[in-house]
Formats: structure tokens, sequence, C-alpha cells
């Protein structure tokens, strides 16, 4: 039942207020049709028990007994032939006295006193009333008989009865209405906590600001302490591994000294093992020093600001190679997130680009669909498909002829994929390798 509901709150209270409301409105439908129905009885019964009363006061009786009218009736119709009011005088010897409206025909008694509903002339729905009396003077009891077409009544009334329907489902429309208005005003804070949280994921504000009504106040504050204390436990887990890993050095530095001393297998083991820890406490110091989307909130980055410093700063490394090295990126390119993680990331890239390259290194990057496209391009002796994936091994150095520790495309691999990225080699377009930085960049930015 629940997967058939709108996924909306909006779209859910629209649902259940227009149910309540047309159930409401069928329902009060229903009871002023019942009510309307029985006014229409009512009024139809009225009206004969006042024609009889007229009927049996304006009769007199005559010297041979029988029924006459002292005054004529003052409805026209009764002189009108099927008018829909008809009345008759029936003495017991057979003898009948009718209205003109009526013609050849007779009306049913009715059981007395309930009133009759017949089939009149031309199909009219008539109420037919009866009462039968002893007048004075008369030798015969007269019965007396009125009848109303209920059909003129029920036509006016269903006339109403349409009115009023449309007069109803009006009123639901503009009760729709109100209430998908008073909906959207009442959720607009909540949309405006929705923004100011995309601002916060999206680095342009620290925490939630400005003021919300009573009931989202709590919620806002709960949010804004847990982006702190987020903030707080990633910020302790970053010194906690660097402490750790400044605290295993030194230890591991006096094992692998004392093993260079010593001979034997044992010193071998001992400088093996430590050399391999060393490795991967460095590892870690680096990525200690690695900021990563603190809580899920991010910074941004100006990427060409980032790059022009790197180039020169490798410029500066490789100057006796004489490299060029070509940055393309416009001042509107941006990494969504910290400075420092972007520099550890295109910086390992662009220094194995600069290891490998003979004379020139490339740098492109794009903003585009809300991703950061960054490419590092080389022209040297590129690498083997067969090896690619090898290449991000932790420690894992394809040629030991270049100076370097193995651990710089693992680290890049880290800090992508905890960024929510990827990256990649393949054939550069400079004839060596190319390796693709995938990154989120601010949805926003330009290219």
């Amino acid at each position: 039942m629940w997967r058939a509901l709108p996924r909306s709150l909006v779209g859910r209270l629209v649902l259940a207020a227009g149910i309540w409301i047309v159930v409401s409105l069928v329902a009060a439908g229903v009871l002023l049709d019942a009510a309307l129905s029985d006014r229409v009885d009512f009024d139809v019964r009225r009206d004969a028990e006042t024609r009889l009363g007229a009927l049996i006061g304006a009769t007199s009786v005559a010297a041979d007994g029988k029924p006459t009218l002292q005054r004529p009736h003052g409805d026209i119709r009764y002189q009108e032939l099927r008018s829909g009011v008809y009345w008759q005088i029936y003495v017991a010897d057979g003898y009948t006295l009718r209205s003109r409206s009526l013609g050849d025909e007779s009306l049913p008694m009715a059981p007395n006193p309930d009133p009759l509903q017949v089939e009149g002339p031309d199909e009219q729905q008539l109420v037919v009333l009866t009462r039968t009396l002893l007048m004075p003077g008369a030798q015969a009891p007269y019965t007396f008989s009125v009848a109303v077409d209920r059909s003129e009544i029920e036509e006016h009334a269903s006339r109403f009865a349409g009115s009023v329907s449309a007069a109803l489902a009006l009123l639901g429309v503009g009760l729709l209405v109100a209430v998908v208005v008073q909906i959207r005003v009442g959720l607009r804070p909540l949309a405006a906590v929705g923004r100011a949280l995309t601002q916060v994921r999206a680095g342009q504000a620290t925490e939630i600001a400005g003021n919300y009504p009573g009931e989202l106040q709590p919620l806002v504050d709960e949010i804004n302490q847990l982006v702190r204390h987020n903030a707080t436990v990633m910020e302790r887990a970053r010194t906690h591994v660097g402490n750790l890993a400044h605290a295993l050095k030194t230890p591991i530095s006096v094992l692998s000294a004392r093993a260079s001393i010593d001979k034997g297998t044992l010193a071998d083991v001992v400088r093996t093992q430590t050399t391999l820890m060393s490795k991967h406490v460095e590892h870690h110091l680096a990525r200690a020093s690695m900021a990563g989307p603190e809580g899920g909130v991010y910074r941004r980055t100006p990427v060409a600001d980032v790059l022009d410093g790197l180039s020169r700063t490798l410029a500066q490394i490789y100057v006796q190679r004489d490299l060029e090295i070509e940055v393309e990126a416009t001042p509107k390119v941006q990494f969504r997130g910290e400075r420092q993680d972007l520099e550890e990331m295109a910086g390992n890239l662009m220094d194995n680009a600069c290891k490998w390259a003979r004379t020139r290194v490339r740098v492109t990057a794009t903003n585009e669909g809300g991703r950061l496209a960054l490419v590092v391009e080389d022209d040297g002796p590129g690498m083997a498909e067969a090896f690619h994936g090898e290449a991000f091994q932790r420690g894992r150095r394809l040629d030991e002829s270049v100076p370097g520790s193995g651990h710089g495309l693992a680290i890049v691999r880290d800090l992508t994929l905890l960024y929510g990225g990827h990256v990649t080699l393949s054939r550069s377009g400079l004839g060596g390798l190319a390796a693709t930085l995938d990154l989120p960049a601010p949805a926003e930015a330009a290219v």
C-alpha cells in the first residue's frame, strides 16, 4: 500500500486532503439529497392537505342531497385539462363531481388518511389525498379527493440539487487549491533547510544559518552539531594516524640501522621487513595529511592555481632536463574538495609524467556535468596496457631505473576513491602515458 503513495511529501499531503475533501463533500451531498427528498414529500403533502381543506370548505349540500360548490376555486389550473392539480367529490350512490382539469378520468381513493401515489394523466406522478365526511344535510357520506403532480416540484428540487452539486464541486476544488497553497507555504522552511544543507555540502557555507520555525529549529541545530562533530572526528583520526606513523618511524629506523651493521640471515630478514614497514609508514603519513571530504562538507578549489603552482615547482626540480610543462585550465574550472588533496593527486601524476617525459608534459582540466576531468600526459615511452592495473598497487615499481617509492599512484587511487571518483591510464596523444582523474566539481562550475 505504501508503495502506491507518491514519493513527494507534498503529494502525500495533497492526496490525503483530497480524499478527505471528496469523502466529506459526497457525504454532504448524500445527506442533502435525502433532506431535499423529505422536503419534497412534505411540501407535496402540505399542498394536498391545503387543497383538500379548501375543497371541503367550499362544498355545500344541495336540496337533492348532491354536493355543490359555493364558490369557485382560486387556482386557475383546476380549469386547465391535465394541468397537474385535480379534485373530486364522490357520493356513495355513485354521483361524482370533479374538476375540469381531470376530464373524464377519476381519482383513486386513498386509504384514509394516508396519501396514495399513483400515475396520472400523461404519466404524471400524482399524490392523492382522500377524506370521507358526512356533511350536514347530506343523506350519504361524501368522499373528497385531491391530487397534486409531484414531478413539477421534483423538477424544481432537481434543478436546485444540481446547483448545490456544482457549488459543492467548486467548493471542493477551492478547498484543494487552498490545501496545496497551505502545504506549499507550510513546507517552504523545510525547502530552505534543504537548500542550506546543499550549500554546506558544496562548501559554500560551514553550517546551516538562518531563523526557522520552532518545529524545524531543533532539526537544524542537530544537523549543525553533526557537521561539527564529523569534522572534529575526521581531524582527530588524521592526527592519530599521523602520531602513530611518527611513533613507529623512529623504532623502525633504529632496527634498520642495526640490521645494516650486522650480518647474517636474521639481519637480512630484519632489513627486508623494516624497509617494507618504512614504506607503509611513509604511505600512511602521506594519507594522514590528506584532508578528504570532512563529514560530507566540501570546499571549492580553483584548479588553475594549483596546477600553475605545481608546474612551477616541478620546472625547478627538473630544470636540468629543460622540460616543457603545459597547463590548460581556465580560472573558472574548480574542484569540489580540499586544495591539499588536489595538490597530492595532481602532484603525484605530474611528477610521474616529468620523470618519464622526454621533453614535454601536458596537463588539461575541464568541468562538465558537475565533474572535473584532469588529464596528465607525457611524451615518454609509455606503459603497456597489461601493466596499467599493477601500477596502482602499493609499493609496486615497474621500473627501478627511475627513483621513487612506488606509493604515488596508490595514494592517488585511494584519495580519488575517497572523493567518489576514479583514475585511469591510457595511451597519450603525445605518444607516452596519459593519466585521467575523474573528480567531483561544483554543479555550477563552468568549463
